[in-house]
């Protein structure tokens, strides 16, 4: 009897099973990336890497090493203060790309992102639970009140490919060709300045500040070898979504007092989307948080079609605050406004097994928007406006050219 061809339906089938398989049997291995031009830290400067080559090999997170000093000279009158930013933001932004970019953030972005990855939990280079001095003096430095002469800062952090999920295949990068690389590209900022979001130590008085040290990226990686099963374990990304981090255009200038309406028009489903709400009254928060008095997800671009509002009119914004510690066991940052359609709907966040996502493709609505009610705005020093970060499914995939 002749063999039946198998239908589109068992062959995606098949293919969701070896994937799966890839992702339960392999583990994470790293590397450290190529230098393009060093990797020594100064303000204002553009590094880049670039991935080896490695048989077999998918990346699966980038993570960003830094092991820096802040020197500081008081002078006679001088003070220095953290902005909402650090430490993260030492670094103003990260772009990945493969051929096309995947992804282009504020590193801050990953912070946030980390705080809603599972109940309580924190940044990955941090614990909540025991704390041993030795492995902490290792890890994480990052000392909130600065000291005459020397101050070590050193953490990491990590930015996901795969975002939906840590054992999602969607978003992971082939690293074993010669042709198109996974290339890193950062941006140094300029530390010193008042800025909550671009600014990482607000300086006032005769006060000097520099920033020296080195910043190395390394690759987490996936290949063939699996220590469950002798044989060779491999995925097949052919035809799958891939995971892209995008900036939406900014809201600038902000009416205070009134909604400030970031709209969606990307043709994607959303699975995450971050906003910082710059208000320009201080440096070490973004905004303060009962400074923030309503906030809607709209349906359209219409005050009529919320699916969701939280202001005067219903619980107030605390109700949105509420229900951020419910859902996740953190408070994020004050002036940050941020959903995982992926942890809802579901018992466990940390499980991410959800399948809810915000449709925004061709299928979905076509003009959604986001409003945030900030009740005072100062734009003497700090440009007032919000930032929003958006994590999508690309259906076009990896694209190397």
């Amino acid at each position: 009897m002749a063999n039946k061809q198998m239908t589109q339906e068992q062959m995606a089938m098949l293919k969701e099973h070896q994937n799966s398989e890839f992702m339960r049997l392999s583990y994470l291995n790293q590397i450290l990336m190529n230098k393009e031009n060093g990797n020594v830290y100064g303000q204002g400067k553009n590094l880049t890497f670039n991935s080896p080559i490695l048989a077999g090999a998918y990346a699966q997170n980038i993570v960003l090493k830094f092991r820096l000093n802040a020197n500081w000279d008081a002078g006679t009158t001088g003070t220095v203060t953290p902005t909402a930013s650090y430490p993260e933001g030492l670094v103003s932004k990260v772009e990945v790309q493969y051929g096309n970019k995947q992804i282009s953030a504020n590193p801050v972005l990953f912070r946030i992102l980390d705080l809603m990855e599972g109940y309580g939990r924190t940044t990955q280079d941090d614990v909540r639970g025991n704390r041993e001095t030795g492995i902490e003096a290792m890890l994480r430095k990052v000392p909130t009140t600065l000291v005459e002469g020397d101050n070590e800062i050193k953490f990491e952090v990590n930015i996901s490919l795969n975002n939906l999920h840590s054992q999602s295949i969607n978003g992971l990068i082939p690293i074993f060709s010669s042709g198109t690389r996974l290339q890193v590209g950062l941006q140094l900022p300029t530390v010193v300045g008042k800025d909550p979001l671009l600014n990482v130590f607000d300086v006032t008085g005769d006060g000097v500040l520099e920033v020296t040290g080195t910043i190395e990226p390394i690759i987490e990686f996936r290949d063939y070898n699996s220590m469950s099963t002798v044989s060779q374990v491999s995925p097949d990304l052919t035809g799958l979504s891939t995971i892209q981090i995008i900036e939406l255009p900014s809201v600038t200038n902000l009416s205070q007092g009134q909604y400030n309406y970031t709209s969606f028009r990307n043709p994607y489903n959303f699975a995450k989307m971050v906003s910082f709400v710059i208000s320009g009254m201080q440096s070490d928060k973004f905004c303060a948080a009962d400074n923030i008095t309503g906030y809607s997800l709209d349906k359209q671009e219409n005050s009529n079609s919320s699916f969701y509002k939280y202001d005067e009119s219903t619980t107030g914004i605390e109700g949105w605050y509420k229900s951020v510690r419910a859902r996740y066991g953190n408070d994020l940052p004050e002036g940050v406004i941020a959903w995982d359609k992926t942890s809802e709907n579901i018992s466990n966040v940390s499980s991410k097994t959800g399948s809810s996502y915000f449709n925004i493709s061709g299928s979905g609505y076509t003009a959604s928007r986001q409003g945030i009610k900030v009740d005072e705005v100062d734009n003497t020093n700090i440009a007032s406006r919000i930032v929003t970060y958006g994590v999508l499914i690309n259906p076009q995939g990896i694209q190397s050219v």
